[in-house]
């Protein structure tokens, strides 16, 4: 059976390939999931050693914000060492 073809009809729409899927995450991205993923397993085991120890509520507020804030600065600084030269490194060479 075929499909007619003619002015009035549209060729059907086509679900995304894979080579479109590959572009939405891209390096940096790639890069920037990958080290909040290294530093999961810390940050699970300083937060279950921090709850459960006999410390004050404060304190565990204040070490709680002070591990995140740093697990988050670190993969942003990571983020910003690795790709910046990787960058250059590509416009260099397009050029």
């Amino acid at each position: 059976m075929t499909v007619p073809e003619g002015p009035g009809r549209q060729a059907p729409a086509l679900a995304p390939g894979p080579e479109s899927r590959r572009r939405l995450v891209t390096f940096d991205w790639k890069i920037t999931f990958l080290s909040l993923a290294a530093g999961t397993p810390a940050f699970l085991l300083a937060m279950f050693l921090l709850w459960s120890g006999q410390f004050d509520q404060q304190a565990r507020w204040m070490v709680t914000i002070a591990i995140t804030v740093l697990w988050f600065g670190m993969t942003m600084l990571l983020r910003e060492r690795l790709v910046r030269p990787i960058q250059t490194l590509s416009n260099v060479l397009a050029a």
